[in-house]
Order: C-alpha cells, then structure tokens, then sequence
C-alpha cells in the first residue's frame, strides 16, 4: 500500500526548463495572432497549459511547488508577449526597430500618443485568458500527482469472483444528437444577443439594442435551463452499467477512478471525461478487475452502505421499467432504506436490457395480465442452457380465460387464428382443426413439443384457451 501511494519523483530544473519552453510556445501564438489582426487574448489559454503541461511532462509530475513556479514564469512571459505584441504594432506606424518601440512603450503611453486603456484593457483580457487555461490544469496536475500509482497486477475479486459479471459501455455516437440539440438550444439566444450587443456598441449602445440583446441572452438561459435533461441523459452514458446475475450496477468511472485501490488509470478528468473508449486495452482490463472486485464485495457486505465505494458502484435491485422513449428508460429501484427509488437509463449501451434476466434452465411460473374485469391472461417462460432478459424469454405456456364476459365490444377485439372469438364457436373449431380431438366443451390436440387446449361453454362460445411447449426443465423444483 505505501509503495502504491509513492509519489513519482519531481525535477524542478527540468520541470522548469519546460514551463519555459511552453510559454515560448505561448508568446509565439501571441505574437501572431495579434499581428493577424485578431484578439490575441486567447492565446492567454495556450500560455497557461503550455507552461503547465510542459512543466510536468520533463518535471515528470506537477506539485505545488512546480505550479507557483510555472505561474510566476506565467505572469513574466504574459508580460512580455503582450508587450512584444504592441512594439512589433509600433515599428511600421513609428518607424523604429522592435526593440527600441519595446523600451519606448512606457514613453508613449505617458505621453498619451499610445492608447492606455486600449492597452492596459488587452493586457487584462490576455491574463484572464491565461487564468482561465491556468486554473484547471494546475487542479487536475495537482490531482494526478496526490493519485496513487496503478494497482499491481490482476489478482481476482476479493470474496471470491461473481461468475455471469457482463459490462455494457457507453457509445459517444449515441450521444452526439443529444449533444447537438442541447448546444442549439443554448445558443439560439446566445448568438444573436451578442451580435446586437456589438452592433450596439458599433452605434453608439442605444437602448432598443440594448434591450434586444438582453432579451435574446435571457431566452439563451430559459433554453439552457430545458436542455438541462439532455445534457444529463448525456454525463448518465459515460456510465458502465453492469450485469451480475440477476442485479444490474451502475458505475460512475471517475469516481470508482478516485478510489485507491480500485484506480485503473492514470487520468484525471480534468480536460476529457473518463469514457471506456479512451482507455486503453490494458486501462479497460484492469478496470474489469476493480468492478469485479467493487461487484464482489458489496455483494457479500463487506462494504458500509454509504461509503465512496457504493456510490461508485450502486446497485439497482428490484429494477423495473414503467416507460420507454426513444432516448431512455425510466424505472423505479429498491434503495437501502426500503423505499423505490426512480432512475433514468440512456439507450447508450449496446446490448444492454434494463429487464430482469432470468436464469438458465428454469421454469418460471409467471403472472397474470388483465384485460378487463373477467379476461385475463397467465403466462410462464422458459430458460435454457444461458441466461437472458425476461423480454428475451420464451412463453412456455399461455393460458387465455374469457368466462363471465359478455360484452360484444370487448370479446370483438380478441381474435383466435385470425377470427373473432365471437364467430369461434365449438363447431368452427372442428371445422378449423378437424384432426383434433374432444367432445362437444374441448377441443384438444397433444402434440411432440405442443399442447392446445380449446375449452367451450354450453352455448359453444370459446371461453378458454391455452397453449404450451414442453421443455425438459424440472418447474416443480424437485430436481426430479
């Protein structure tokens, strides 16, 4: 375990050797963007990673010490680009060489023939762009350095591996439309709030602008605020959802990622979600091996309820489906405190069922389904050799009862091969199967593999029917 929480060994001078380098790389993009004649603000963004990232990856981590460093370097070379930026600007409009325009700056700004807050205004948007690229690298630098290194090896679940454990990924192609629809849906107001915010500006900012722009942005957050779901459908599919017999779990990467011993890779998260498809093969196996392990002891309860663990990898007992759109399903869960629990599944993992799965070679005496008050419907499945989702399952026998109901309506709609149960009577079953057999209230046929059974009141009219497969399955549960 200490081994494991060993930190990798920091070089500051190499370290610092590549914040500079990065920064370079970032008074380069300054330079010319600004001498193309765009914002060079944004080029703040690629100062501020560079020098980070480039500290890191010849320091060979990023500490605290190393992001104080790299800030400092940061601030000097944000300084200097800016600065370079407006001497290169000055040598054709004063005719001097760039550095003697780069000494004369603080001249000409005292002087009021160089703009000051056109200048100082640049050089604040320049370090709020740096800021803006600086603060999330130096969190997920941090994060990664105080991660502990990989776990070693492969070795099986802890309480003993649960055979039948299938994953289901994400697909980021599912997601796409989604994507789409929540960005439009945001900047339909966005876009055009901030083109009348400039031509307002243009002109002088006169009122109707003004309050057109406002009115456009205000809409941009009423529609930002209904792609709410979407965006959430979306952060769900970067989920796992995994099957362990008749369970399914659902687990959230970057947090089951931040759990020591359960790490399977080295990412943070900090620019890209954690998704299966960006792991490695060897990042996906070991991932396997955590969810196994995580699957395995919650199971047995070696885990507290409540603890970081759970949260990661929480199962959905007792999960049932209420409703089904084209993007989801809805479905109630049984949680720790007894009470159901609603949940929304995306349609992003291929192959997965929400539906319980049943198990192999078993006999399932299933449930009724009312049509009205006198017909109903008992069914039971079958399962062989594999498991598999009850949707999957074959209906082993189908019994279908109509006593007691009378009304024309109802029994109208309800069709036997192809005729009305109205117009099935004793003597069109004899004319229909006439290899069958039976007296004047059956009508029955036992075959290799199925059995029919037509049941008739005294008046002729169908009343019941049932159909069934015979299976080499033990349904009594002797084991006979």
């Amino acid at each position: 375990m200490e081994e494991q929480r060993k930190k990798r060994q920091e070089n500051v001078v190499a370290g610092v050797v590549g914040a500079f380098l990065g920064t370079l790389l970032g008074v380069v993009c300054t330079v010319v963007i600004g001498q193309l004649g765009y914002v060079a603000s944004l080029s703040g963004l690629i100062m501020a990673v560079g020098a980070l990232k480039g500290y890191e990856l010849l320091g060979g981590r990023l500490s605290k010490k190393g992001a104080v460093i790299s800030s400092a370097l940061i601030l000097v070379m944000t300084w200097l680009a800016h600065r370079l930026t407006w001497a290169i600007a000055l040598t054709s409009a004063v005719g001097l060489g760039v550095f003697d325009s780069f000494q004369a700056i603080p001249e000409l700004l005292e002087a009021g023939l160089l703009e000051g807050p056109a200048y100082w205004g640049d050089l604040v948007m320049l370090y709020l762009f740096t800021l803006l690229g600086a603060v999330p690298t130096i969190i997920g630098g941090l994060r990664s350095a105080d991660l502990p290194d990989l776990p070693q090896g492969t070795a099986s679940a802890q309480g003993g591996e649960l055979p039948g454990l299938t994953l289901y990924p994400g697909s980021v192609a599912w997601m796409r439309p989604l994507r789409l629809s929540a960005a439009g849906a945001m900047f339909v107001g966005l876009v055009p709030g901030i083109a009348l915010l400039l031509a307002g500006f243009a002109n002088g900012a006169p009122l109707t602008f003004t309050l057109a722009a406002m009115g456009c942005i205000a809409a941009s957050f009423v529609m930002m605020f209904f792609a709410l779901p979407s965006i959430q459908l979306c952060y769900r599919s970067m989920n796992l959802m995994v099957r362990s017999g008749s369970t399914v779990w659902r687990v959230t990467l970057p947090m089951l990622n931040n759990a020591d011993t359960y790490r399977f890779t080295k990412r943070t998260g900090a620019f890209r979600a954690i998704r299966w498809e960006i792991l490695t093969e060897q990042e996906q196996e070991q991932l396997k091996v955590s969810v196994q392990r995580a699957v395995a002891l919650l199971s047995s309860g070696q885990v507290m309820p409540g603890s970081a663990l759970s949260a990661a990898v929480m199962p959905l007992p007792n999960l049932r489906i209420y409703k089904e759109t084209r993007w989801l399903w809805k479905g109630t869960y049984s949680g720790r405190d007894g009470k159901e629990k609603k949940v929304a599944i995306p349609k992003a993992y291929e192959g997965f069922s929400p539906a319980q799965e049943l198990e192999a070679e078993s006999y399932y005496t299933g449930g009724s389904i009312w049509v009205s008050d006198s017909i109903f419907a008992f069914i039971s499945f079958v399962t062989e050799e594999e498991p598999i989702p009850l949707g999957q399952a074959v209906i082993a026998r189908l019994e279908f009862q109509m006593y007691g109901e009378e009304d024309p309506a109802v029994l109208g709609a309800i069709e036997f091969d192809g005729v009305p149960v109205t117009e099935f009577t004793r003597d069109k079953a004899g004319e229909m199967y006439p290899d069958w057999t039976g007296d004047e209230n059956m009508w029955l046929k036992y075959g290799l593999e199925y059995s029919y059974d037509l049941n008739f009141d005294t008046d002729g009219k169908l009343v019941k029917f049932a159909v069934e497969k015979k299976y080499d399955v033990d349904w009594t549960g002797s084991g006979e």
